[in-house]
C-alpha cells in the first residue's frame, strides 16, 4: 500500500485504473451529508470526527461544468445517497483552496 499526495490530474489517472483510498478531514457537515456535491468546511470547530478513509471510484462533471469525485462511505447506506457521494474537485474550488483530500492510498494487488 502507497500513501502519498497526487495532484488531481493524477489521481484521475489512479482512478481510470480502478478505485483509491483517499483520507479526508471529518467535519461535522460530512458527517451529515445527505446530497448534492459537497464543498467542504475548512473550519476547525466544525472538526468532529478526525481522519477518515473513503473509496474514490469516480469522476464527473454537472451540466453547470461543477467537476467532482465520486466516493463510497464506510457508514452504511444512510450516509449520503445509499453510502455513495459527490466531492467537490479542486478544480472547481472557488479561489486556490486545496483538495479536500489530504492524501491518497492506492493498493496494489499481485497474484
Amino acid at each position: 500500500m502507497n500513501s502519498k499526495e497526487v495532484n488531481e490530474e493524477e489521481l484521475i489517472k489512479l482512478v481510470i485504473k480502478g478505485p483509491v483510498l483517499a483520507v479526508v478531514d471529518a467535519y461535522k457537515s460530512f458527517l451529515d451529508y445527505k446530497d448534492g456535491i459537497y464543498k467542504g468546511q475548512r473550519n476547525r470547530k466544525d472538526m468532529c470526527g478526525g481522519r477518515h478513509l473513503v473509496i474514490v471510484s469516480g469522476f464527473n462533471t454537472t451540466l453547470d461544468g461543477v467537476n467532482y469525485w465520486i466516493i463510497q462511505n464506510s457508514w452504511g447506506i444512510e450516509w449520503g445517497q445509499n453510502g455513495i457521494g459527490m466531492m467537490i474537485r479542486k478544480s472547481s474550488q472557488e479561489g486556490n483552496k486545496p483538495s479536500l483530500f489530504l492524501n491518497v492510498i492506492q493498493v496494489e494487488v499481485r497474484i
